[in-house]
């Protein structure tokens, strides 16, 4: 991706030096799970406000339950559950419109196409939230050096978006024509961006973007050759470090 650099003013820091796990992310792998066809209850929420996002969150919490770490649900199972529910289960008896707090049961197909995550890329953290929680979390500074089509604004935003959900965070990799930054939960439903270049990430105005990608596996799928940071590291390279004010 051709994009600028951002570059800011920062005071002087005292930095310390941290090392980064290389973790290469291998491919989702597609599975069909055959269930009992359980009933189970989804609840619409500011977190899931539509009733294909409940029901897509409620099936993976239920498998990750059940130890199997599902990362996604296929769009076919998601329609033949939809199709199930009465419209007189809501207020509205509108499935395109529906109120917050309203809960509601569904059976599980007997068939579940789901996507597994094939690896530890992404570890199970309690979610954090907060302004002051991500300022901290990205109180950092680049070791390794921006270089334009090798390790620019995509492979930051990249590795950025890995750092932020090691640490709790809620974040998506975002990019227009130009540049790639991130995008970051800092209140359920309010979204702040971060800038990855320059000397290290900062809040900044936010800004208008042409795709969004929920996860490295969204990123690399649409733009293998521009996300891959790990690709970029050499073997026990240091690539931040931690700045202390």
């Amino acid at each position: 991706m051709s994009c600028y650099q951002y570059v800011e003013e920062r005071t002087e820091t005292r930095p310390i030096a941290i090392d980064v796990p290389l973790i290469k992310p291998a491919d989702l792998l597609d599975a069909s799970i055959k269930t009992k066809s359980e009933i189970v209850t989804a609840t619409i929420s500011l977190k899931e406000p539509t009733v294909s996002q409940a029901i897509t969150n409620t099936i993976i919490r239920h498998f990750r339950g059940k130890g199997i770490n599902v990362a996604r649900v296929s769009k076919k199972t998601i329609y033949q559950i939809l199709n199930t529910i009465p419209r007189h289960t809501f207020t509205s008896k509108n499935l395109n419109k529906v109120f917050r707090g309203e809960t509601f049961t569904f059976k599980m197909s007997v068939i579940v196409h789901i996507k597994i995550i094939g690896d530890n890329y992404y570890l199970m953290r309690d979610r954090i939230y907060g302004r002051d929680n991500l300022k901290k979390a990205i109180a950092i500074k680049w070791l390794k050096s921006y270089e334009a089509h090798v390790f620019d604004c995509s492979e930051k935003s990249a590795f950025m978006e890995f750092w932020l959900e090691r640490n709790g965070f809620n974040a998506d990799i975002v990019a227009d024509a130009t540049h790639s930054w991130i995008k970051v939960e800092v209140e359920l439903g309010n979204w702040v961006d971060v800038e990855a270049t320059g000397d290290g990430p900062s809040i900044m105005v936010r800004r208008k973007y042409t795709y969004r990608f929920k996860d490295i596996y969204d990123a690399i799928e649409y733009f293998r050759d521009e996300y891959d940071w790990w690709n970029e590291i050499k073997r026990e390279e240091r690539i931040i470090e931690y700045v202390l004010k």
